[in-house]
């Protein structure tokens, strides 16, 4: 989190005209910027929607997945909600790969694949991935949204 002086700084930073303020091109720099700060690269965190959707998996490796691997490190995630949440959360940008806010089975099963890969977590079949997110599917939407996966992903770091 950034603290009032280090966000006044960056405000200083992108406020090019010195007007006191920022305009709409000035603000979207500096949102590009604090999002880069936040989840990585804008460019591959937030991929360009797409008007056809792919029907095959999604190229999530894990490399490019930024999964906690060190024990203490996961028990500290669960020790606290918030990081919890921030940690999933960046997790869920680098998944979303259609950009509609909500993880589908194909989506899912990219964590799948670099959990196992990553971390020797059991590869589980289609079926299993999508009882998982029926399972987490409050709304019935048909995919997670970014709190439903919060609630996976902890049960996933549990495990």
């Amino acid at each position: 989190m950034l603290d009032q002086i280090e966000l006044g700084r960056r405000l200083g930073r992108f406020d090019v005209d010195f007007s006191g303020g920022l305009d709409s091109d000035e603000f979207v720099k500096l949102y590009k910027n604090l999002l880069q700060d936040a989840v990585g690269d804008v460019a591959t965190a937030a991929p360009q929607l797409s008007r056809r959707r792919s029907r095959s998996r999604p190229k999530v490796t894990e490399q490019s997945l930024e999964l906690p691997s060190d024990p203490r490190y996961i028990r500290a995630l669960l020790s606290s909600e918030h990081l919890l949440k921030q940690q999933a959360f960046g997790v869920f940008v680098q998944l979303d790969l259609d950009g509609n806010g909500q993880l589908d089975r194909d989506e899912l099963f990219g964590l799948c694949l670099a959990l196992h890969r990553k971390l020797g977590v059991k590869l589980p079949d289609d079926v299993a991935v999508g009882l998982e997110l029926a399972k987490y599917d409050e709304d019935l939407s048909g995919g997670l949204d970014p709190n439903e996966f919060v609630n996976l992903y902890k049960q996933i770091l549990q495990d």
